[in-house]
């Protein structure tokens, strides 16, 4: 059932009267009833003849008006409730001002403006976001005279209850009519678009009419000088205005060359280019939302699951959708920019780099796009988003659209704290310095948290509210469109029962888009293999089902491939991904040089590479270089294809769970190296790895350096290291040998000179000793004896002296040093806290660590972190101890731990709430060493009282120590004794043995039950999760 309510008013009381109107108001029915099959209702209707005609000077009242609306899209009769509802008025409108705010009104004919009683265009909207009818179509065409109408009010976007619009409005003084005098601009397009039989096949479309309007709004010029250009939003479905005249049959397939399309994307997104457009389908709600925020706001945040669909909808619908410009009026005039931040740790593909690298014009030359890039980025390095700002500012487009895409790449571990800080604060200064500007984040939800945790130039502010949209889950229907659909473009069916049963299937999951793309994109190829023009519910299952298709595909890919190239398949993926902090873990775009590990592994590598791309599970991309033109200037990039196949993917996970300490050790290295890279690979030890970073690199290549290969750059940064550090070592040692043979040589000469002394002394006496009696001459030589056992006991206190002289030196020297330590530490204790102190005492602790004296460093960065507390002020200090601290005790304390283990050496806790030193709590075992790592030597003690833990020292224990324990106990104690017991009762751990825990978890060994409850939260939901 399609009606319209057709409304023309020519006749006023208490305006000029017009001379239009009716003329229009008619023109328009007639059209709808002869082409669009409407059932039309005319306002003021006169019947002078047979047929019912627009009364030129009947008037029009308000109740009667709004009366026919309500009959129209709210009739109370459900059975009376159209398909299809129209509504079209001609005439005058006003604008009335209720003090703080103006109010747009319809008139009608008894209208007084001093009376202010018009047809409120807010009522009209109120009506439409009530209103039961799918399918709503709004044409207004004013005429006003004065201050200009905002015809918008009458827009109700996304919020009505129907799901299909098009809203068309304009308002213009009445001398602006179309050329012929008879009708006015709008009504003169309209009537010139309805018109079925200009166009093949007949059918004329709200998206048609909107295209059909643009178009004229470009090209005629009186139009385009009009003082309010008709504004126009078209949102949901497309609705037929003309229907077509000869349906074709559905069951024939689409002509034209397509069988080498699949209308389904796999793992990958659909994007706002090519094809990919033509087989959205699914999220025609959602996009209309994004098109009203981005149209209203200057600020939004998509998000939503891993897997949700996100950066389709944002690039396949919203971009795609401003770029046609036929939803939202001036649309296609807008600047777009998209881009990801990258995860990097390379300065040149740094986020703000990335970004000045969104904005350069492709089109240019390859000089000018390198003069242009340089330009930008300098402007950004210096003028962050002011400099930003004025980009935009200066562009001749009316608006600018910033698209963030994986927003959540920004905190990856990979970026500078600086770098991610400048970044974001960039971003969101240009907002503030320039109107023209809208930006839009695209995020995984588990990030949310990242961007609340510091203060990020007001980022969760800005993200409180309003400005987040999610998206979810897709709705029953909306998931038959998005499998449906894409085939029926193709001319191929789906059968009924593996609709059902996809349904069903995903029913439990919030993000498994990917997986209903991937399992459809597995079926597509099927049916063009059999010759089928069906995908079938047989196939469905063959597959295994949209939990299994993923599974088995990765699985057989990977079996196909020999023993070698599956080891470089497994260091390939485990490349790719990044392990999570407190968040599933992500996938990483990495540079496809840096895959090879060897100048024999490039051949085998790019064969691997080739058949995981074959089958798309890896897709490969180029990031252009400065200036770039060709593809060989070009850096080829990899990348897993969706993180889905992360999630989902058993055998890569089980990967990622037993080697996720060993690779954020690799990341941590490989980073340090590209920054030594970046800085010119210079040889100052500042720049490379020493203590217990070389120590670390090292033991890392002792147990991982054939499973988990460094990067080539990394394997020299090591080396290098290595061989600076050992040339170090030998010079060391070559001064400490020249000290030993300075000291020897003064020994020597010593000694010598005594020797000689005796000897001048015996010849002096020699006349005399020979005239003496022959009685005397053994007593001279006890004497002479004497004398030379005298010199040597002087030589030997000349040897003693300078020895005691050289080590009283350096005592005094470790003496001063340990008196700066203590006095940094009184300050620290003494809560003098200030970022030089601090800085100085960070300072100081490193050297001790550098000198082997650890447990010195482990109690100035414990005093550190146990002073700041939870003090957010200083958090960046507080999270340099922890690092260094977590480094520390997985070199020096955990191998004491994991030595009592091995030994079986447990020992138990002493039940005395006197007693807060663990000395004394716990006797000598795995027990009280476990104790001394989680609280003592991490700062996490805040309160040593009673040994026991509150919540806020819970939140500073490291996850990596936590993790580090768990993985130490259960290895030794056959996977049997760990923080936490079984699921029923986490307290208890029946099967830790009566010589291990006593059949308790290591929690509740350590801690009382207020305690362990702290620490059970943070572990499994903060640190396991």
């Amino acid at each position: 059932m399609r009606r319209a309510l057709v409304v023309g008013v020519n006749t006023y009381s208490n305006l000029g009267h017009l001379s239009t109107p009716a003329n229009d108001a008619e023109a328009i029915a007639h059209r709808l009833e002869q082409s669009g099959n409407f059932t039309v209702k005319r306002l003021p209707d006169v019947q002078p003849s047979e047929a019912i005609k627009i009364g030129q000077t009947t008037p029009v009242f308000r109740k009667e008006l709004r009366k026919e609306l309500q009959q129209l899209f709210n009739p109370a009769n459900e059975k009376e409730i159209p398909d299809t509802a129209l509504f079209y008025f001609s005439g005058h409108g006003i604008q009335i001002n209720k003090g703080s705010w103006q109010e747009s009104q319809l008139v009608t004919s008894e209208t007084d403006p001093d009376v202010e009683n018009g047809y409120a265009l807010q009522d009209l909207r109120q009506l439409l976001e009530g209103s039961p009818v799918k399918q709503k179509i709004i044409w207004l065409d004013c005429c006003h005279s004065g201050s200009l109408l905002d015809l918008s009010e009458a827009d109700p976007g996304y919020r009505g209850r129907g799901r299909d619009l098009c809203f068309i409005a304009a308002a213009y003084q009445e001398a602006y009519l179309a050329s012929d005098d008879t009708h006015s601009f709008l009504t003169s397009i309209l009537l010139k678009a309805l018109t079925p039989s200009s166009y093949l096949g007949g059918r004329i479309t709200n998206l048609f009419l909107a295209e059909f309007l643009d178009q004229e709004l470009q090209t005629n010029p009186k139009l385009r000088n009009t003082p309010q250009r008709p504004i126009f939003a078209n949102l949901g479905g497309s609705i037929d205005l003309i229907p077509l005249r000869n349906q074709p049959n559905p069951n024939l397939p689409h002509s034209g060359s397509t069988e080498s399309i699949c209308p389904y994307k796999g793992l990958n997104f659909f994007d706002y280019e090519g094809d990919d457009p033509k087989y959205f389908f699914g999220r025609t709600a959602l996009t209309d939302k994004l098109l009203q925020r981005v149209s209203e706001g200057n600020f939004l945040v998509v998000t939503g699951a891993s897997g949700s669909g996100k950066s389709s909808v944002v690039r396949a619908g919203l971009i795609y959708q401003l770029n046609q410009g036929l939803r939202r009026s001036g649309t296609n005039q807008w600047k777009i920019h998209i881009l990801r931040p990258g995860t990097s740790p390379r300065r040149s593909e740094s986020p703000l780099k990335n970004l000045a690298r969104a904005f350069v014009n492709d089109n240019l030359s390859k000089v000018k796009r390198a003069e242009e890039r340089g330009s930008i980025e300098k402007l950004l390095e210096e003028h962050g988003g002011k400099g930003l700002g004025r980009l935009v500012d200066e562009s001749s487009v009316s608006r600018v659209l910033l698209v963030v895409d994986q927003f959540e790449e920004i905190f990856s571990s990979l970026i500078d704290e600086t770098e991610r800080r400048s970044f974001i604060s960039c971003l969101l200064e240009a907002i503030n310095n320039s109107a023209k500007l809208c930006l839009v984040l695209v995020m995984r939800s588990d990030f949310i948290s990242s961007c609340m945790e510091q203060d990020y130039t007001g980022l969760a502010i800005r993200m409180e509210g309003a400005s987040l949209e999610t998206v979810a889950p897709m709705t029953e229907e909306e998931l038959q469109e998005a499998i449906v659909e894409p085939a029926k473009q193709m001319g191929v069916d789906v059968e009924p029962r593996l609709i059902k049963q996809m349904k069903i299937d995903v029913a439990d999951s919030a993000a498994s888009l990917p997986l209903v793309q991937y399992t459809l994109t597995e079926l597509w190829y099927r049916s063009q293999n059999q010759g089928d023009n069906r995908l079938t519910f047989a196939d469905y299952l063959d597959l295994g089902g949209i939990q299994q298709a993923l599974e088995k595909r990765a699985n057989q890919v990977y079996d196909a491939l020999t023993s070698n190239e599956q080891q470089i398949a497994q260091r390939i993926f485990l490349q790719l991904t990044q392990p999570g902090e407190d968040t599933e873990p992500t996938r990483r775009q990495v540079n496809k040089q840096s895959l090879i590990t060897s100048p024999e592994s490039a051949a085998i590598v790019d064969r691997v590479l080739q058949k995981l791309v074959d089958e798309k599970l890896i897709v490969t991309s180029a990031l252009s270089t400065k200036g770039a033109e060709s593809e060989s200037e070009q850096i080829p990039t990899v990348e897993v294809a969706h993180e889905a196949l992360i999630r989902y993917w058993s055998k890569l996970r089980q990967w990622l769970y037993d080697n996720q300490d060993a690779l954020r050790t690799r990341l941590r290295i490989e980073k340090r190296a590209q920054e030594w890279k970046e800085s010119g690979k210079p040889l100052e030890l500042a720049y490379l790895l020493q203590g217990t970073k070389l120590a670390e690199a090292e033991e890392f290549i002792d147990t991982y350096g054939d499973d988990l290969p460094l990067q080539v750059l990394a394997q020299e940064f090591v080396r290098v290291s290595q061989a600076e550090g050992d040339r170090l070592e030998q010079q060391e040692k070559e001064r400490h040998q020249r000290e030993k043979d300075t000291l020897n040589r003064l020994l020597q000469e010593q000694e010598e000179k005594a020797s000689a002394e005796a000897e001048a002394r015996k010849a002096s006496n020699k006349a005399q000793v020979e005239a003496e009696a022959r009685e005397k001459a053994e007593r001279i030589a006890k004497e002479e004896e004497k004398k030379k056992t005298r010199n040597a006991k002087i030589a030997a206190g000349l040897a003693i002296a300078a020895l005691v002289s050289f080590g009283f030196f350096q005592q005094q020297l470790w003496e001063n040093e340990l008196t700066v330590s203590r006095a940094m530490l009184g300050l620290i204790k003494a809560k003098d806290l200030t970022p030089k102190n601090l800085q100085d005492t960070l300072k100081i602790a490193k050297e001790n660590a550098q000198r082997g004296n650890i447990d010195s460093a482990l109690e100035l960065y414990g005093e550190i972190r146990k002073s700041i507390g939870n003090e957010t002020e200083f958090e960046f200090f507080d999270g340099a101890a922890k690092n260094e601290i977590v480094d520390l005790v997985k070199t020096y304390k955990m191998p004491v731990l994991e030595k009592y283990l091995k030994d079986s050496k447990i020992g138990e806790k002493i039940i005395d709430e006197t007693k807060s030193d663990p000395d004394k709590r716990f006797t000598e075992g795995a027990l009280r060493e476990t104790y001394k790592i989680v609280m003592i030597y991490t700062g996490t003690d805040l309160n040593p009282t009673n040994g026991e833990i509150d919540e806020k020292e819970v939140e500073k224990m490291p996850c990596d120590i936590l993790l580090a324990i768990e993985k130490l106990w259960r290895n030794h104690t056959k996977q049997t004794c760990g923080w936490v017991g079984s699921n029923t009762d986490y307290g208890a751990a029946p099967d830790c043995q009566e010589a291990e825990l006593k059949g308790v978890s290591l929690g509740t060994a350590l801690f009382d039950p207020v305690s362990f409850q702290y620490l059970l939260y943070r572990y499994q939901n903060q640190c396991k999760s």
